[in-house]
């Protein structure tokens, strides 16, 4: 594996190349997962196969998705490169390798470094699924302004002489070679296991002026970070969640960064300690002085919070601002201060006012824009949304923070980063009038010790040969103005001097801005609105060729003829790998000799290490009396409905003529009414999957019936049994489970036991989808119709008939009602006491939510399309 990177003006743009031969006698899958920064951008995938290009083409994501399933269906090889977490964190590439082929593979990202306390961080993951015996990685800096210092830490595990630095006035080379060239005696290389990162930080030589302009091509960048500049006053109040959901780990790691950002506040600030669960406490009465004596006092407060109860996000949003505006209208703060609220939570608001739109209303006209308010998400079960929304409305910004042993740095960071301001209200202008176009946002409420603000534009036409910035911004002392002039052609002329740098970084860096600020400035607007700064961002992201949260890269090759054989055991030996990718081989051991089946059969799926392959979170899925929970993750939301019909109902869950894919589930009752109600309970108890041209599958609690053609297959549910068919596997796991892989979807159907006398219950089945289901858009069904997710939103929020059960309304299709916050249960891991899923409920029988009525979904037979 070898990793180029080119560090030009604080852009980095990183190449990952890998080569992979696959010695073993059948193909295998190579599942390439990337772990990249948050900020950054894929630009480039190429895959070479046996001397052949294919270069990835970025499409609309729809568009994208449409052709893989399209690629699939036909056989053919195909990558699908898109983004698999909300933070755009990981992306993920398969990709078939026949036996004895070789794979080459190129990745390029581009990322803007953000200085953050004083420096610039660039991280590489080298996490590898297999032993390397080939490494090289290589960082080259070009930093017009100067290196102030460069920082590489070390690699755990490796000997510190694989690294080499190599740094000058500009410019610095870093080397990390953990493996050698072929040839060369290595004593750890055959055992070398990448588990860490390779991690370097630097800053730039900087003064007290208006920062550095680079002006290449017709595109400029402008970095303005001044040094030694005097601390502004603060008024601070940190908002503490201390609801039951933040006890153990994370209120310890809260107070253990709260202790120490109280101890970094400085004379002449002042502050306050607010925290809330279904109440609203403070340290204080009003905001105080940080002295000595009050910061120790606030110290021994924070170190006796309890976490119990529920989330009154609003109260204490309001209690924090009236508080803040008090200490203003009665001068006990300092004219020229900055007012800051810096809010940790890790979960919705439940008590109080709980409607989001409410609270971003009320703190938005509570503030008045005189206030700035920071977020802090803590974990992944909080609104990061709603918390992100509020603080951009209101001057400020928002951090989502990952739980780990990590989490108290990751607040202590942040807190550091937000509570030393330079400046306010920073505005730029580019002279003379006219001579920069299309300049990214050139207004900042603040600047902070450590940070850096970057614009980027472009230069008009008749640009002629200079541009002048002037600065304004609020200082502790008084307005401060600084004005510089860039040459255009300076910094061409000194780039064109390195071979390492890249010439076109500003270009790239200002469709990098531009698409990041489309995205965070369509959390604040209207729908139309919306619309139309998510279709520039896709025209740029297209224009660039860049893989954003807009994009999907898609790379199709030909599929050669292959047959599918098995083999012994399963191969691994394997030349070296890149960052997260392992091997998943397509077949393992032959069966036993006593099974005989018209198809072939295989052992349970291993990954590379020998384990076994950790299933998808099947979440659409239709299970118990029986409950529908689907899955939006466009709209961010699960919701659920019942179904309820007389015995014998046959209904179509999943119906696609296209792909010659049906799934129908037929209704029993239970034996008399459950205990406390005049109504039977209805469950699945049969099931009939059409799962390609004359291949039916029938499962019902007594065993399973598979058809291909004229012929018949019995299978009761007491044996382990795989089998294999062209397109299609079938996995039996006694007394639980049957999995059907097909190549565009797997469907899992979960068998319930109950005891056998039981007076009231029966055996039953549940059903469940995978959720990255590649049916055409003509799919439809009661589960069916989401592949084509509607739009769907839940305003409104309000406490419910119970505590835990707040109602909202819901809108979809131009229609609104009510829906209820409840829970349902998710079998698919726990097969005995399931999940509980939270989900918005829809009553009767998902009115509203389906399109038609329930009645709609009926069909005559278990092997029916709709």
């Amino acid at each position: 594996m070898q990793v180029t990177a080119m560090i030009t003006a604080r852009f980095a743009y990183t190449h990952v190349a890998s080569t992979m031969h696959n010695n073993g006698r059948v193909p295998r899958d190579a599942v390439f997962h990337i772990q990249l920064p948050k900020e950054a951008f894929i630009s480039n995938f190429t895959m070479t196969i046996n001397g052949t290009v294919h270069v990835g083409r970025v499409m609309e994501k729809l568009e994208a998705k449409m052709q893989y399933k399209h690629a699939r269906w036909q056989g053919r090889t195909i990558s699908l490169l898109r983004s698999v977490e909300p933070d755009m964190q990981h992306f993920t590439v398969t990709m078939s390798v026949a036996a004895g082929e070789t794979a080459h593979f190129q990745l390029t990202y581009e990322q803007l470094l953000r200085r953050r306390l004083e420096k610039y961080d660039y991280t590489l993951s080298l996490r590898t699924a297999h032993s390397v015996r080939q490494m090289q990685v290589d960082v080259y800096i070009d930093e017009p302004e100067g290196i102030r210092f460069l920082k590489v830490s070390p690699v755990p595990e490796v000997p510190s002489s694989a690294m080499t630095v190599i740094q000058a006035e500009r410019q610095a080379h870093v080397t990390f070679r953990p493996c050698p060239q072929v040839g060369k005696r290595c004593s750890h290389c055959d055992h070398l296991l990448m588990r860490n990162n390779f991690h370097l930080q630097y800053d730039v030589v900087r003064h007290l002026d208006g920062g550095r302009i680079e002006i290449v091509d017709g595109y400029f960048v402008h970095y303005f970070a001044p040094s030694n500049l005097p601390p502004v006053p603060k008024n601070i109040i940190f908002i503490v969640d201390v609801s039951g959901s933040m006890w153990g780990v994370k209120i310890q790691q809260t107070k253990q960064a709260l202790l120490h950002t109280l101890g970094k506040l400085q004379p002449g600030d002042h502050f306050n300690l607010v925290n809330f669960n279904h109440h609203v406490e403070s340290w204080a009465d009003e905001l105080m002085e940080a002295s000595e004596s009050n910061k120790e006092d606030a110290k021994l407060y924070v170190q006796n919070l309890q976490a119990d109860g529920g989330t009154n996000i609003n109260d204490a949003l309001l209690h924090s601002v009236g508080m803040l505006q008090h200490a203003q209208n009665a001068d006990l703060i300092a004219p020229n201060s900055a007012s800051l609220i810096v809010l940790l939570s890790d979960g919705d608001p439940t008590v109080g006012v709980v409607d989001p739109i409410r609270i971003l209303s009320n703190v938005q006209s509570a503030t008045n824009f005189s206030i700035s308010l920071f977020c802090l998400g803590f974990g992944s079960d909080v609104d990061f949304d709603f918390l992100e929304r509020m603080a951009m409305e209101n001057r400020g910004t928002a951090r989502r923070i990952y739980l780990g042993t990590t989490a108290g740095i990751q607040l202590q960071g942040f807190y550091d980063e937000v509570t030393m301001p330079l400046l306010s209200d920073v505005r730029v202008d580019y002279m003379p009038e006219g001579v920069a176009t299309n300049v990214t946002k050139s207004s900042f409420d603040h600047y902070f010790r450590g940070s850096e603000l970057v614009l980027a534009g472009k230069m008009a036409g008749s640009h002629g040969d200079s541009l002048t910035s002037r600065i304004t911004a609020a200082s502790v002392n008084d307005v401060l103005t600084v004005e510089m002039t860039a040459s255009v052609g300076e910094t061409k002329r000194l780039l064109e001097k390195h071979n390492h740098a890249l010439r076109i970084f500003p270009n790239r860096l200002w469709v990098y801005l531009t698409i990041n600020q489309l995205l965070a400035r369509r959390t604040l607007v209207s729908r139309e609105e919306k619309t139309a700064l998510s279709q520039r961002a896709l025209d740029l992201s297209l224009e660039y060729n860049l893989v954003t949260p807009f994009t999907s890269m898609v790379v199709t090759t030909p599929e050669k003829p292959r047959t599918n054989r098995i083999a012994k055991s399963a191969e691994r030996s394997c030349c070296p790998v890149p960052p997260g990718q392992s091997f998943i081989p397509y077949a393992t051991i032959p069966p036993p000799p006593t099974t005989a089946y018209p198809f072939r059969v295989l052992a349970q799926s291993r990954s590379a290490d020998g384990s076994i392959s950790r299933q998808p979170p099947f979440i659409t899925s239709v299970d118990n009396d029986p409950h529908v929970i689907i899955n939006l993750p466009t709209s961010n939301l699960t919701v659920c409905f019942n179904i309820d019909d007389k015995e014998g109902t046959i209904f179509s869950l999943v119906s696609d003529e296209l792909s010659g894919i049906a799934v129908n589930g037929q209704l029993i009752n239970s034996k008399r009414p459950t205990s406390g109600s005049k109504h039977t309970s209805s469950y699945f108890g049969r099931l009939g999957l059409v799962l390609g041209p004359a291949l039916l599958l029938e499962v019902s609690p007594d065993g399973l019936i598979f058809k291909d053609g004229e012929t018949r297959s019995g299978l009761n549910w007491a044996a382990n049994v795989t089998l294999h068919r062209e397109r299609l596997t079938l996995r039996v796991d006694a007394n639980q489970r049957v999995t059907i892989e097909l190549e565009l979807v797997t469907f899992v159907v979960l068998l319930h036991r109950v005891w056998k006398s039981h007076p009231e219950h029966r055996d039953f089945l549940g059903f469940y989808t995978d959720p990255e289901a590649h049916l055409s858009s003509n799919t439809t069904g009661l589960l069916g119709q989401f592949v084509n997710e509607p739009e769907v939103e839940v305003f409104a929020i309000r406490q419910g008939p119970g505590y835990d059960k707040p109602q909202g309304t819901m809108r979809i299709r131009g229609q609104e009602f009510s829906v209820t916050r409840g829970l349902q249960k998710n079998y698919r891991r726990d097969q005995k006491h399931g999940e509980p899923v939270a989900c918005w409920f829809v009553h009767n029988h998902g009115k509203g939510l389906l399109r038609g009525r329930l009645s709609d979904y009926i069909v005559p037979s278990i092997f029916s399309f709709l």
